[in-house]
């Protein structure tokens, strides 16, 4: 007597029904080549469920939730605008000290279909200090509180800590810079632990200098993990299916140039975009082309006209702490 025929059995149909040959193979690269920019079938029976050697399902479905992703150029800063308000050689300043200043100024077009990442080339690539080699910050910063209080006149608590409430506008773009780029939050003005310990590492000098009673404490963190850690974490994200925006992708083009990728076949975008008077007034920092919006010490609303050579440099440790003329 023949086997009984299941259901799940009646669904599994030998290659030729499904209009391939009966000796069909399927290649090792499938299913590429294929028109870029279409969605994947996970229903596909040519494509495993999971393998090491081959496209599989959940590459599938990371690829899907790609296209789904609106990738944007990413921000650099605008060096001559900046320097039109007298604010970029001290914003340039503090991102030297960091080690990280050519990652900010650097522009490279944008390859939204590329994705990859090294730890040691993109360190080598973008010039990043060495000196800095924790892979995380830590979670104690003994500065925190005073520091904060110091440049936005309240305790520092990461919920609620915002740029808005940094008086002094290099330390508040140089926040806006870091958290788009480093920490890749571009629709938000919180400031984070990590971040808020970036920005006193930057003006370290200018503290220890004074007689203003605030300790400092070294960075360790190196900024090249920081970068690596934001990617590995949109990776995650891609996972879950959550990314929806992302503007960090320019960052990875020095990478596809330095394995000598054929970049080529791929679409390239070479659009521009920055960090300038445009992105300040939409960020709100920025009232007209011209005038620095920005909060009291009491909450109050403020406005100053730029540039202000005499209330800006960080060199003045006064300064930081931004108390402009009546």
């Amino acid at each position: 007597m023949a086997p009984k025929r299941t259901k799940a059995a009646s669904r599994i149909k030998p290659p030729y029904t499904r209009g391939e040959p009966e000796d069909y193979i399927v290649p090792p690269t499938y299913p590429w080549p294929r028109e870029e920019g279409t969605e994947i079938s996970i229903t596909d029976p040519n494509i495993p469920k999971s393998s090491e050697t081959r496209w599989d399902k959940e590459a599938s479905r990371h690829y899907n939730t790609l296209l789904n992703t609106n990738i944007f150029p990413t921000c650099f800063v605008d060096a001559g605008a900046l320097s039109d308000l007298g604010l970029h050689e001290d914003l340039h300043a503090v991102l030297q000290v960091l080690g990280i200043a050519d990652l900010y100024h650097r522009t490279h077009p944008l390859y939204p279909d590329l994705h990859s990442i090294s730890l040691e080339t993109l360190t080598k690539i973008y010039e990043m200090s060495k000196e800095y080699t924790q892979t995380s910050f830590p979670r104690m910063f003994i500065p925190e509180q005073a520091f904060w209080k110091f440049i936005a006149s309240r305790d520092f608590k990461s919920r609620s800590a915002s740029q808005s409430h940094i008086c002094n506008p290099v330390l508040r773009i140089t926040a806006k810079v870091l958290s788009n780029l480093l920490f890749t939050k571009d629709q938000t003005s919180k400031v984070t632990q990590g971040e808020m310990q970036m920005l006193c590492v930057g003006v370290e000098d200018e503290l220890k200098s004074s007689a203003i009673g605030i300790l400092t404490a070294p960075m360790i963190t190196s900024p090249g993990c920081v970068l690596v850690q934001m990617f590995v974490d949109k990776k995650a994200r891609v996972v879950k299916g959550s990314l929806k925006k992302d503007r960090s992708e320019s960052l990875l083009t020095p990478l596809f140039r330095h394995f000598e990728l054929d970049i080529s076949v791929y679409q390239c975008n070479e659009t521009a975009a920055f960090i300038d008077v445009p992105y300040l007034i939409n960020c709100q920092i920025l009232r007209g082309e011209t005038t620095y919006s920005f909060l009291s010490q009491d909450g109050r609303n403020l406005y100053c006209k730029m540039p202000q050579p005499n209330i800006t440099p960080l060199s003045d440790v006064t300064n930081i702490y931004f108390i402009p003329d009546a």
